[in-house]
């Protein structure tokens, strides 16, 4: 099954773990699907470059818009399989980061500006829904931390957000990148 069709049928929720486990890397950015077909990734794209469409979510900081991965640039969000704790218990904050994103996007069609490729077909971009800057709605819910590395746009919306314990802050969590960092991906 060819990846965006794949990604739309499982809609809005979250499909990397199926999509995942779909595609298998080659190592020479191409994807072999199933089917033994190579799919070479889209062409990269120029800062500037509008992608526009209904999205399907992926994850709390990708999307997929117009046939295309787009990941929200300045965020970072937990991967669909990253738990943390909140009161003691372990919660599956990736999932809830992800459908924090599908209800932003739910219906409404998304405007992304491209602010640079990511490799592989991977697109950064600076996307809205309604107007509203998904990155910032996502570390102003609490769903996503800043990445100050590459804008200080969000630093003080997440401020904010683990000041009144929103989202990830009403809990105990690893940064997204340090979850990825030790468990190897």
């Amino acid at each position: 099954m060819a990846f965006s069709r794949m990604m739309a049928v499982l809609g809005a929720g979250i499909g990397l773990a199926v999509a995942a486990s779909s595609m298998v890397g080659t190592g020479n950015g191409t994807a072999t699907e199933k089917t033994g077909e190579a799919v070479e990734p889209p062409p990269p794209v120029a800062p500037g470059t509008l992608i526009s469409g209904h999205a399907r979510v992926v994850s709390g900081d990708g999307l997929t818009v117009g046939g295309r991965q787009v990941r929200l640039f300045g965020i970072d969000a937990p991967e669909p399989d990253q738990t943390c704790t909140r009161d003691g218990e372990s919660t599956p904050c990736g999932r809830a980061a992800a459908d924090a994103l599908a209800a932003r996007v739910k219906g409404k069609a998304v405007h992304c500006t491209a602010r640079r490729d990511g490799g592989d077909g991977l697109v950064l971009a600076v996307c809205r829904a309604d107007g509203h800057d998904l990155a910032d709605l996502m570390v102003s819910d609490g769903w996503a931390v800043a990445v100050p590395e590459e804008t200080d746009a969000y630093v003080g919306e997440e401020n904010r957000a683990s000041d009144d314990h929103r989202g990830l802050w009403g809990g105990e969590f690893l940064h997204p990148a340090e979850w990825r960092a030790k468990k190897g991906s």
